[in-house]
């Protein structure tokens, strides 16, 4: 397999030439590799924990009224019905305004083979974009206008296959958002995304990527790479040595990802224990006629109990 997945690897690249990226848009964070089913729902419950994650993201620091998000997203696989299910809340903000988008999303895991499966995902929920007229401040307030406040449904569908270290994806996000009635360069995206995991021995994996997205009719896109490194236990048991093909515990993570138009962010991160992980990506940018400033900071927080055993179920991601 592993010759197969060297074979694969130059097709990672290759986009990276034949694209173009213009701007981002609508919500973006560097850590989506580790939390898919912020740009797919059909990668809700794609570990046998109960996880959630919290990410903060800020950019062009420095400057007053900067654009920063911050996103919660809560997931657990259902075993018995072979069955992920997950919420995510996103508030997205750029001085006095801001969005506030609310879903719950499912993802049916359908088994192909011992190391193989096909997933289907649906999100839905609420996008509300308004301004926080408490803070405005005006020389004359009496010419003051108040700004209508959005509400709209919003859904996502998507699937991913999976198979040993592969992943690949095609999602649909925002699919009935009317871009003439919501700002901030907010539309439809569709997304198509893939990932290869390679071992290079017991202790070290890497994992090259690529994504690219289409939405408001231009290109976007970013390709990179993430390094694993695992720390082997001191002592465990026959029984899970047995169970585990190898142990995910206890390691920490570094990579870095361009952006297809001048964009790049270096990630860091480790397993402060079995249930917590905490991460953090830095952002520069040298094309500046996009945006004002730079720079951009991102930290991750998550939180996991395992809910399900292994053989119980299709195992998919983690499956230690």
């Amino acid at each position: 397999m592993k010759k197969q997945y060297y074979l694969i690897l130059p097709f990672f690249l290759l986009p990276a030439t034949t694209v173009v990226l213009r701007a981002q848009d609508g919500f973006d964070n560097h850590h989506k590799w580790l939390t898919r089913s912020l740009i797919n729902p059909a990668a809700t419950g794609n570990i046998n924990y109960f996880e959630v994650n919290a990410i903060a993201r800020k950019q062009w620091i420095g400057m007053a009224g900067t654009p920063g998000t911050l996103f919660l997203n809560a997931q657990n696989l259902f075993a018995p019905m072979s069955s992920g299910a997950g919420f995510t809340l996103i508030n997205d903000y750029v001085g006095f305004y801001y969005t506030l988008n609310a879903k719950l999303s499912y993802a049916y895991h359908l088994k192909l083979g011992p190391k193989m499966a096909l997933s289907f995902g649906l999100a839905g929920g609420l996008l509300i974009q308004g301004r926080d007229e408490a803070s405005v401040r005006l020389n004359d307030m009496s010419e003051y206008t108040p700004y209508p406040l959005t509400l709209l449904s919003d859904f996502d569908a998507g699937v991913e296959f999976r198979y040993e270290g592969i992943r690949a994806g095609l999602s649909a996000l925002h699919l009935n958002v009317n871009s003439d009635k919501v700002e901030y360069a907010y539309s439809r995206v569709f997304n198509a995304y893939a990932s290869i995991r390679i071992d290079i021995n017991e202790l070290v994996s890497i994992m090259p990527l690529v994504l690219a997205s289409y939405a408001n009719e231009r290109f976007t896109g970013e390709s990179g790479a993430i390094m694993y490194f695992r720390f082997p236990r001191k002592a465990i048991s026959k029984e899970r040595l047995d169970r585990v093909a190898k142990d995910r515990y206890d390691r920490f993570w570094a990579g870095v990802n361009v952006n297809w138009l001048g964009n790049i962010h270096v990630m860091a991160g480790l397993f402060v224990t079995e249930q917590w992980r905490l991460g953090y990506s830095f952002g520069y940018t040298w094309d500046l006629r996009a945006i004002k400033a730079a720079t951009s900071h991102e930290i991750l927080l998550s939180w996991r109990i395992k809910t399900s055993e292994p053989r119980r179920y299709l195992c998919i991601d983690d499956c230690e």
